[in-house]
């Protein structure tokens, strides 16, 4: 029988389940027994392509070449461009970060050509990396996702922070390559102490992958773009920081989704604080701020932070449950629902640059600079603090009032 400390852990680990799907999974666990969705999840994870390798799927003829020949989707060359390749294939993996790629899975995602509302994620065989040039789109940027502390069964596709990725390879496969990195063998534990210490790890390894794709010729540091939820936020944080440290120059863009706050702000009852995410690790940093002084992240750590409804307790998390401990798990995936919203909108989530929530919500910024949170920030605007307010539901976009006057959602 569960105990009821376990019982809360579980819980709290429903980071990526969206508000339907946890609330059914919440009932199921608390009556001590396994979700029927769950088991629904599961069963679909295993026909679904995502177990195919890409060298399989060309094999099979369900994925197609975009190139006739490996060589020709490597990237635009400058002079530039020769010094990192020539910098990247000069770096040797560590076996010790050699076994860490070993237990991560990186998958390729493309559009499914049956269903033009899905997609299919193809596993990219990590010791021989090269193959993927053949599915590889030549001078298009990267989008790489990754999930935060997941213990087993959580692993939401569908409605998680992997739906991110869906839409990119749904709706933008002509602007984007797009992967998505799977570290549930280290995330995939009740114990956050154990999860957590592992983000340096995985983040040292993923920059080593990142460094492969330099060598091989299909991305450039600057057309990186990183997102990560929760403790995937210091993943990709770790990750940025290690290919500056190794290659000497950022990648373009990290995005953190409420960074976790537990450990990276203090040790709390685990063994020492953890290296957090901060606005050193890339070209530009902007981070969403869902659920302070809970689960997420309370300081400033990005070139760009921003604070819907003040950075906790989100309208419409505190009447979807009767359940205290739901608030939290719906405060801190709002932050992965709002810039999934983002992405189709470049007029949604504008924020207003301000030093407080008392400030913004008494009119005191009124002729500070406007940003938009989401996929649609941007580096050229100045400004580390931002407020703005969201719906209680979808659309979360909500508009932006300055001296009485509403702007463009």
């Amino acid at each position: 029988m569960m105990t009821g400390k376990i019982k809360l852990f579980m819980l709290i680990s429903a980071l990526l389940v969206s508000s339907e799907s946890a609330k059914f999974s919440i009932k199921k666990m608390l009556k001590g027994g396994k979700s029927e969705n769950t088991e629904k999840t599961a069963t679909k994870k295993q026909i679904q392509p995502t177990s195919v390798t890409i060298d399989a799927a060309l094999s099979s003829s369900i994925l197609t070449k975009t190139q006739d020949q490996w060589h020709t989707a490597e990237m635009t060359e400058s002079k530039q461009d020769e010094e990192l390749i020539q910098k990247a294939s000069g770096i040797e993996i560590p076996i010790i970060v050699q076994m860490t790629i070993d237990s991560l899975q990186l998958e390729f995602w493309q559009p499914d050509k049956s269903n033009s509302e899905n997609s299919y994620g193809y596993i990219v065989d990590l010791k021989n990396i090269k193959q993927i040039k053949s599915v590889w789109k030549k001078d298009l940027p990267l989008k790489l996702v990754t999930h935060g502390w997941l213990p087993e069964n959580f692993l939401d596709e569908v409605n998680g922070v992997f739906s991110i990725k869906k839409i990119y390879a749904v709706k933008h496969s002509k602007k984007y390559n797009v992967l998505s990195l799977d570290w549930k063998k280290f995330a995939g534990t009740i114990l956050y102490c154990s999860a957590s210490s592992k983000c340096s790890d995985v983040g040292t390894a993923l920059a080593y992958i990142l460094i492969q794709l330099v060598a091989n010729k299909l991305i450039n540091p600057s057309d990186v773009h990183l997102i990560g939820h929760s403790l995937g936020a210091h993943v990709i944080g770790n990750c940025g920081n290690v290919f500056f440290e190794l290659m000497k120059k950022k990648v373009a863009r990290i995005t953190g989704l409420d960074p976790a706050g537990y450990r990276f702000e203090s040790s709390g009852s685990c063994l020492k604080p953890l290296r957090s995410l901060n606005k050193d690790d890339a070209d530009y940093v902007d981070v969403m701020h869902t659920s302070s002084y809970v689960t997420g992240h309370t300081h400033l750590l990005g070139t760009s932070d921003y604070f819907p409804n003040n950075g906790g307790s989100q309208p419409g998390c505190r009447n979807v449950i009767a359940f205290p401990g739901f608030t939290l798990i719906c405060d801190h995936s709002r932050a992965y629902l709002f810039y999934r919203e983002s992405i189709d909108n470049e007029n949604s989530f504008k924020s207003l640059e301000c030093d407080s929530w008392e400030l913004f919500t008494s009119n005191k910024c009124a002729h500070n600079n406007i940003n938009n949170m989401g996929h649609h920030s941007s580096p050229k605007i100045t400004g580390t603090k931002f407020y703005l307010h969201t719906n209680a539901e979808a659309p979360f976009s909500k508009e932006l009032s300055i001296d009485g006057k509403k702007t463009k959602k």
